[in-house]
């Protein structure tokens, strides 16, 4: 151990504090309840201490997001949960640093294939949990592809559910394809520092 005194140069940055999304849940919160519920999770609006704005305690099947978060905020932390689920967390044994980054990753691409960009609250979550290490990355692409994958096909069978007709899935459909654009010429965001845990 050290003390700062016996450091030099310039001060290190103070880690930013999470964003907020701001907006409407653009429709998904009623489809991600839904395959909460369909596996067996009971959903809470618990009130939380501190920072945490939700969690999953598989024991007891409950998934809770905190009550004075709504919209696209409340949604993104819902996503990130069922993540947690569909990513089988409750049985591999993986460190924290890996099942928070598969969870924030597979959410944040399901939340921007459905047209709700989570930029600001994934990118400093993700690095922040990952620390930029290319093996925690690496070894949660293959798991992130899949729950992303099977997310999205559940989601859009509720929403054809509630939106009938062809125009729904079309406009969805595109907002993937223009994801996978996106997706190949974007470059790596800079690390940040961690993010509190959802």
């Amino acid at each position: 151990m050290f003390d700062v005194a016996q450091t030099v140069g310039k001060p290190m940055p103070a880690p930013q504090p999470p964003a907020v999304l701001l907006g409407a849940d653009a429709g998904l919160w009623k489809p991600l309840a839904h395959l909460v519920d369909e596996h067996g999770y009971e959903l809470r609006r618990s009130p939380e201490l501190g920072e945490v704005q939700g969690w999953t305690d598989h024991r007891h099947r409950v998934v809770s997001v905190r009550p004075d978060i709504e919209g696209a905020q409340a949604t993104a932390v819902l996503a990130h949960e069922l993540a947690h689920i569909r990513a089988d967390h409750e049985h591999r044994q993986i460190s924290r640093a890996q099942r928070e980054t598969e969870a924030e990753s597979a959410a944040h691409v399901v939340l921007t294939a459905q047209g709700l960009d989570t930029s600001a609250l994934a990118v400093p979550y993700i690095a922040g949990w990952s620390r930029g290490d290319p093996k925690v990355i690496a070894e949660a692409a293959e798991t992130v592809h899949k729950v992303a994958a099977r997310m999205l096909a559940d989601i859009e069978r509720f929403v054809d559910k509630a939106e009938p007709g062809a125009s729904a899935p079309a406009v969805r459909r595109r907002r993937r394809s223009d994801l996978d654009r996106r997706t190949s010429t974007t470059a790596p965001a800079p690390r940040t520092g961690p993010a509190p845990s959802l």
